[in-house]
């Protein structure tokens, strides 16, 4: 099943043509994840969307508030008890690249999953470098927009070579983000990740460590890094909200460790088993 603008389908509906979504990219996503049968994350998956919408100039339904957004995916995804949901908004028909309506529709899609905890990694991931330079900051640089094609050549790049993870740089050649996650650094036991100002999305799980980490009294230090800094680093975070903290043991043929990654792995998921509220405000 599927939802389309809150009407639950059997099956996907037949969009007309023209589409902006189709047509010019005009529009962004979410994709939240399920944990048995809670949204932790949804406070912030809220608030991005409604500041993306908002740069946008789209404009959502009135009745599109959080307390509808979790009733209706309980309701869609009744099913199952953890799913990966997504949701993509896009304005309505009309215009060529100037629109003549700013009204959102959406289409939510979900996919059920076997665990409630974020996976465990004790391996580690492979991964390169993309070669070419693919991102660069702008104002709209930090939004989930339907304009991905740097993380498909990522994704591509990552199929081709057998590697589990590619990492892009920006057009200053500095280390961004994963080809979908953001990117963590562990230096001299400091914890760090790419400022926003290099052009990286403003992940979910990037926007929930620094506010786990801060209950914990650990600081995130937002910097950038060039692939000169590697040889100081001691360990690389891939995060994102479906998979939780991930960690590279091998970058280009540079080994890294991921003991920090495993521990804090573990501590959040214990977090989402025992808290009550899983709401993280």
């Amino acid at each position: 099943m599927i939802s389309f603008n809150g009407r639950i389908l059997k099956k996907k509906p037949d969009f007309t043509y023209p589409n902006r979504a189709f047509s010019y990219g005009d529009g962004f996503f979410e994709t939240i994840r399920k944990f048995d049968n809670q949204f932790p994350f949804i406070s912030l998956h809220f608030d991005r969307l409604q500041a993306t919408a908002k740069v946008l100039q789209m404009e959502l339904p009135k009745e599109f508030t959080k307390t509808f957004l979790v009733h209706h995916l309980n309701e869609l995804t009744l099913a199952v008890s953890n799913a990966r949901i997504r949701i993509t908004f896009f304005r309505k028909a009309g215009g060529l690249y100037t629109p003549t309506n700013n009204q959102a529709e959406f289409l939510i899609e979900f996919n059920a999953l076997e665990s409630q905890y974020f996976p465990l990694n004790l391996k580690g991931f492979k991964a390169n470098i993309y070669p070419e330079k693919l991102l660069q900051y702008s104002p709209l640089s930090s939004y989930k927009t339907c304009n991905a094609l740097p993380y498909v050549l990522a994704g591509l790049y990552k199929k081709s070579k057998g590697l589990d993870a590619t990492i892009l740089l920006n057009d200053k050649e500095e280390l961004v983000e994963g080809n979908a996650y953001n990117l963590f650094f562990i230096k001299n036991g400091i914890c760090y990740t790419p400022s926003l100002k290099t052009g990286c999305i403003n992940g979910i799980f990037r926007s929930f460590l620094f506010k786990f980490f801060k209950a914990k009294k650990i600081n995130i230090v937002e910097t950038e890094f060039s692939v000169n800094d590697l040889d100081s680093i001691e360990e690389i975070w891939l995060t994102n909200s479906i998979q939780g903290i991930q960690w590279i043991n091998n970058l280009d043929g540079q080994p890294f460790h991921g003991e920090q990654a495993i521990r804090w792995q573990k501590q959040i998921n214990r977090w989402l088993k025992e808290k009550n509220d899983l709401t993280f405000d």
